[in-house]
């Protein structure tokens, strides 16, 4: 809690107000815009609004999308705090429930009137993120149950990327687990021989991160890991 104390010859006053610091929430695995859309079974005429451009007109022209509003944005805040953007935009605090990083908001008709200032928050911030990590390679290291990952920088605020986070798992599994790092290239090791791998990479900056480009999968080989044989790439 900050406090603010103002004195003149008459007298003193203050006003206090309190931060509160939102821990920085990575997804627990890949997921794309349009996925968790259809996770939260949006209309089809809607699902097109579920790309890193939002396309505002549609939920505000289109009845039967505007109803769908919660669920695209329970989607597309991604867990990051829109609050700022929007009480600066002139949405009303009844409604910053849809701006915050929470989850599920209630349908409101009067908040409905901020649509256009709410979607037009979280595509602000969308344009500011890293685009997805490109031309990524899995290889298999010679003579170790490991691999190694590369990738070159996103072509969207490529230049932006303060870390990339690798995550993987066998393909029989349902969690990944993760790498951070700050370099383009990771190395995955303690990997169960024979067993099948999904790898992606998301890009990270100060703003959040990444869409998730498509997972590569690579087999561990027993013979590979003596030969050095074994190689995929994804572009």
């Amino acid at each position: 809690t900050y406090t603010c104390n103002a004195c003149n010859d008459l007298g003193c006053a203050n006003s206090s107000v309190e931060l509160t610091v939102h821990p920085f929430v990575i997804p627990t695995g890949p997921e794309s815009l349009l996925a968790c859309c259809k996770q939260q079974n949006l209309l089809p005429e809607c699902l097109s609004a579920c790309t890193v451009d939002i396309d505002v007109n549609l939920y505000l022209y289109n009845p039967h999308c505007m109803n769908e509003f919660s669920k695209l944005l329970k989607c597309a805040k991604d867990g990051v705090d829109h609050r700022q953007c929007c009480i600066y935009n002139g949405v009303p605090s009844s409604c910053l429930g849809y701006c915050d990083q929470g989850g599920d908001a209630p349908l409101n008709l009067f908040c409905l009137n901020f649509t256009s200032q709410i979607l037009t928050c979280v595509q602000e911030l969308h344009r500011s993120l890293p685009g997805p990590p490109v031309d990524i390679i899995v290889q298999q290291i010679p003579g170790r149950n490991a691999l190694n990952v590369s990738w070159n920088p996103p072509l969207r605020n490529g230049k932006l990327v303060e870390v990339y986070i690798v995550y993987y798992k066998p393909s029989y599994v349902s969690n990944y687990l993760k790498f951070r790092t700050e370099k383009n290239w990771a190395v995955l090791t303690d990997l169960n021989v024979s067993a099948t791998y999904e790898v992606t990479v998301t890009a990270v900056n100060q703003n959040g991160f990444s869409n998730f480009p498509p997972s590569v999968s690579h087999q561990l080989s027993a013979v590979a890991a003596h030969t050095g044989e074994g190689k995929l790439r994804m572009v």
